[in-house]
This record gives structure tokens, sequence and C-alpha cells, in this order.
């Protein structure tokens, strides 16, 4: 049997191999851990940049047309709630820079120590032909 350290990198180094952008928010909605993809995507060089962030208030407080996107209606972040998984096609999040960038996502519940938190996988839909940002 593989010890948990050991396997635990092997799952870091996957998942930053992973063409698939992917973060982990807490109970709390505070971003604990992104890989490679997602902060490509996001414009970020470094996960400390991002880590310990509420991840609305981050990444997804902006709708396409620039207007604030509250809280209490984001989707994203329902399944640390409600334990269901969402999928959503069509959304858009923000950027270091504060550009806005198309993407889909799934957001799932997983259990974390603090927790149920969300584990969030999405895509840049820069290049399917995805909508211009009104603003």
């Amino acid at each position: 049997m593989s010890e948990l350290p050991q396997d635990a990198e092997l799952l870091r180094a996957a998942v930053n191999a992973s063409a698939d952008a992917l973060y982990i928010v807490d109970a709390q909605g505070r971003i604990r851990f992104l890989n490679s993809a997602a902060l490509r995507i996001l414009g970020y060089e470094d996960e400390r940049q991002l880590r310990g962030r509420p991840s609305h208030d981050t990444i997804h407080y902006l709708r396409g047309d620039g207007t604030r996107f509250p809280a209490s209606e984001c989707p994203l972040l329902r399944p640390r709630l409600s334990g269901e998984t969402v999928r959503v096609d069509d959304d858009w999040f923000v950027r270091q820079d504060g550009s806005l960038v198309p993407v889909a996502y799934a957001s799932a519940p997983v259990p974390l120590p603090d927790g149920r938190g969300a584990v969030v996988t999405f895509r840049d839909r820069s290049d399917v032909g995805a909508a211009e940002p009104v603003a």
C-alpha cells in the first residue's frame, strides 16, 4: 500500500498536468487550491495570490455585461451548501487584470476537514465562439 504523502504528490502532479482548470473552495467559499490551468486562464502566476481569498468575490462577481453578480444568486458555490452538482455552460470569470473570460464549469461537493467544500472544473470558452462581454 502506498503512503499518503506519495499519493498526495502523485495526485497534485496529475491535477496540475490536467488540461482542464480545477480549483477547490472550502466550506466558507475560500479558494484552497488551484491547478496550473486555472492559474493560466485567470491570469495569475502563483497559487498563493488566490489561496484563502473568497471565490465569488475574487473571480465570479461580474456578469458578462459587467454588472455585479450577487453571491446569493451564484450557482458556483451551491454544491458546498446543497450537496448537488451544478453545470453551467455559459458564464464569465474575472481575471486578475479585471477582464472577463467566458467559461463553462462544473461544481461538485467535496468533503473537507472543515466541512463540505466544492471542487470546480472549468474551461475557457474564448476559442469556441463565446459572445463578447457587453461591458
